[in-house]
């Protein structure tokens, strides 16, 4: 997995690839859940899923990010391993992901950034060169 953090002065963000939009998406919710907390023990395993649909990539990666954010926030759940499948549907796009992880209690995460929203700013998705790229910057 490719990760590139970007230093913005009043936030943070990255950059991420893939050879396919899939493999972007998954490394992009990978990054966002790195800049949140990193385990300190291998906590009690457990499952999720998240559907997201939206008109354009951007917009996918904002909604998509937004509810892995959401899952922290208010479930105290931390992503350790992310599958995503993208599907084009009508004028837009449904993106699904199984999510693999843990409390945050269980795996004694230590916070890294106070994450406070995904945004649009300097949001690029974009393929180049047979690859995709994405890149967020996120508001802490």
């Amino acid at each position: 997995m490719k990760i590139e953090f970007v230093d913005h002065p009043a936030d943070i963000g990255f950059r991420v690839w893939g050879s396919d939009l899939e493999e972007a998406y998954c490394n992009a919710g990978r990054a966002l859940c790195m800049l949140l907390a990193t385990p300190r023990r291998k906590g009690r395993t457990s499952s999720c899923s998240l559907d997201v649909y939206a008109e354009d990539l951007l917009a996918l990666a904002y909604d998509f990010l937004e509810q892995l954010l959401i899952l922290y926030e208010v479930d105290d759940f931390l992503a350790s391993d992310v599958d995503v499948t993208i599907a084009r549907r009508d004028e837009g796009y449904d993106l699904h992901a199984r999510l693999e992880g843990a409390t945050l209690d269980e795996c004694q995460a230590e916070p890294n950034y106070d994450v406070k929203a995904i945004t649009y700013h300097m949001m690029e998705v974009t393929r180049t060169n047979g690859q995709w790229r994405i890149q967020v910057i996120v508001d802490i």
